[in-house]
């Protein structure tokens, strides 16, 4: 069976991130030869369009593997202390440990 969920989902107040965490294995692909990041994108504006909630957020889908990433754990930490104003409590606390 092919999982394409994210392995984290950060909503705020306008924004939602979804991050795919590679720190063991290589990215999966379905039988239908798609990847999870193109799933998780086709996913993410799914969601963006099922609520009239999300009008208008901006989104962002990252994977971040243990080497070779664009973006790093200790940056996602250091982005959620910045934006702890729009997130929830438990969020923020959670991602802390990625930079402390």
């Amino acid at each position: 069976m092919f999982n394409c969920k994210p392995d984290i989902m950060i909503i705020s107040k306008k924004n939602i991130v979804m991050i795919e965490g590679k720190m063991e294995s290589s990215e999966d692909k379905s039988r239908d030869g798609y990847n999870q990041f193109e799933i998780q994108e086709k996913m993410i504006k799914l969601f963006l369009h099922l609520s009239d909630r999300y009008l208008g957020f901006v989104s962002a889908n990252l994977q971040l593997e243990l080497f070779g990433s664009s973006l790093t754990w200790k940056e996602i930490g250091l982005i959620a202390e910045q934006s702890k104003e729009e997130l929830d409590s438990f969020t923020v606390k959670g991602l802390q440990g990625m930079y402390l």
